[in-house]
């Protein structure tokens, strides 16, 4: 029974990320992007690690999902006074 479970709830999954890429599309952002806009809604600021952490993404997938944000003009990388070595991640007004 644990793997048909298994394996409905994977279904279910992959029918909910097409309908989210789908209700987002128009807005020129992909569902993981979203979950690092839902984060950075909820919170001030964060580091480019604490979101990877947060959302189980490894360093380079990060560092990409925000350069694409930033590039679009949602999220600004400030550095973080605490840690030369990092940034401090925000929405902008149009994020």
């Amino acid at each position: 029974l644990a793997e048909v479970a298994g394996f409905l709830l994977n279904q279910v999954a992959a029918v909910f990320r097409e309908r989210t890429a789908e209700a987002i599309a128009h807005q020129g952002v992909h569902p993981r992007q979203l979950g690092l806009l839902f984060l950075l809604r909820d919170s001030a600021t964060y580091s480019q690690q604490q979101l990877g952490e947060s959302l189980g993404m490894d360093r380079t997938t990060t560092m990409q999902l925000v350069s694409a944000l930033e590039a679009e003009g949602l999220v600004v990388r400030d550095d973080d006074p605490a840690d030369r070595r990092a940034y401090r991640l925000r929405l902008t007004a149009h994020g």
